[in-house]
């Protein structure tokens, strides 16, 4: 009888701390909902804008920052207006990817031909293979 007393408590406390564990990591998320805070060196990683191979100068890399600082801000202000544990509505998911291609085509705008063609090769290459968003391929 004492066992099953023992176990009933290990499993209550069990349990409490794992709530406590996911109300701690709900209250860390960014406000706004929608995702990790951006910063411009994460966003020159995930665009593989920081590629040697694309051997940019001091100018381009000048006016990718200034893009970047643009893209960002427009980003962060979109998800401010996004309800936390709510999906985006399909005008703010579409707002979000004209943002998007926007700075895919300005940043393109920056870069000469040769410097495109490597910029598009590492960014594939960088992409998690699968449809977007994860989940299986379509059969």
């Amino acid at each position: 009888m004492e066992i099953r007393k023992l176990r009933g408590i290990l499993v209550a406390v069990a349990a409490s701390a794992m709530t406590m564990m996911a109300m701690d990591v709900v209250a860390q998320a960014p406000p706004g909902g929608g995702g990790p805070p951006m910063d411009k060196a994460g966003m020159t990683q995930r665009l593989a804008l920081d590629d040697a191979a694309l051997k940019l100068t001091a100018d381009q890399k000048a006016k990718i920052d200034k893009i970047l600082d643009a893209y960002i801000a427009d980003q962060t202000k979109m998800r401010a207006q996004m309800t936390p544990g709510s999906p985006p509505s399909q005008e703010a998911m579409g707002a979000m990817r004209a943002s998007r291609e926007k700075l895919n085509a300005d940043v393109g705008a920056v870069l000469n031909d040769a410097q495109k063609t490597t910029w598009q090769a590492a960014m594939a290459a960088r992409r998690p293979a699968g449809p977007p968003g994860g989940g299986a391929p379509p059969r």
